[in-house]
């Protein structure tokens, strides 16, 4: 009696074993095989794999095949056949892996685009013998995710002084920040060990030249739709204790503010 059992437990064992599964289908070619439209005829002349999935007996995971390759093969000739939503997805992303293998959806620098900042509303900004150290320039930018070169540009009007006593040069500088109101960095990073690399020399005369400030700066920033403000140092008086007077015009030509994807 015991022989008996042992030889039938032997022979269910050895069945399981080499059984296939088959949904949809009575001629599984697979470990397991789903036909969700019953309509594959293997070996026949109307064959239709398309709607089929099936797992090998090495781990391989098909759709639309009874013979996939490797671990998981997708065959379709319907185009986007394949859907990963995993909130990183978005328009001109690419699925990108990291070390350890986890794909995520990211925008590649190679794809991304110049963003053009803007200096609105239309106004003069005037320096001003007051405490407050900076001033707003109505500029700024909005930048997403990554790491950005900052270009700017200012074209900056002197006012009228006093040739034969007052022309000395100074230097002005601009400043980046997410906010209006000082110089923060909270929401962006400086790359470089200089937060500021936008400076200018005001070259003083009676005629009221126009000078440049220019320069760029590398930013590294953490989130998406990231403001980035542009401020110009209101200082009141030069090393010679002479008042400094300045304009600036929303609206010069030469202003601009631009920033180059770098990662």
């Amino acid at each position: 009696m015991k022989k008996y059992i042992l030889y039938s437990c032997t022979l269910l064992i050895n069945s399981f074993a080499f059984s296939q599964v088959g949904i949809g289908t009575t001629n599984p070619q697979g470990v397991f095989h789903v036909d969700a439209g019953k309509n594959t005829i293997v070996g026949g002349t109307s064959s239709n794999f398309s709607d089929d999935l099936t797992i090998t007996a090495t781990g391989n995971v098909g759709i639309g095949t009874l013979s996939p390759s490797t671990k998981l093969e997708l065959n379709s000739t319907t185009a986007g056949a394949i859907k990963i939503v995993d909130g990183t997805e978005g328009v001109g992303k690419v699925l990108v892996s990291d070390a350890a293998g986890v794909g995520t959806w990211q925008t590649i620098p190679v794809f991304k685009y110049v963003v053009n900042g803007s200096f609105s509303p239309a106004a003069t900004i005037i320096s001003d013998n007051t405490a407050t150290q900076n001033k707003f320039t109505n500029g700024f930018i909005v930048l997403n995710k990554g790491r950005w070169l900052v270009n700017i540009g200012l074209s900056i009007r002197l006012n009228s002084v006093d040739a034969n006593t007052n022309v000395n040069p100074y230097w002005l500088q601009l400043y980046l920040s997410d906010t209006t109101s000082g110089i923060t960095n909270t929401q962006f990073s400086y790359v470089s060990n200089s937060a500021n690399n936008f400076g200018g020399n005001m070259i003083r005369s009676y005629s009221q030249n126009f000078n440049f400030i220019s320069g760029f700066n590398i930013i590294d920033v953490p989130n998406d739709n990231t403001t980035i403000y542009i401020l110009i140092q209101n200082v009141q008086q030069d090393s010679y204790g002479k008042d400094i007077n300045w304009n600036f015009s929303t609206s010069s030509y030469e202003n601009y503010i631009y920033a180059i994807p770098t990662n």
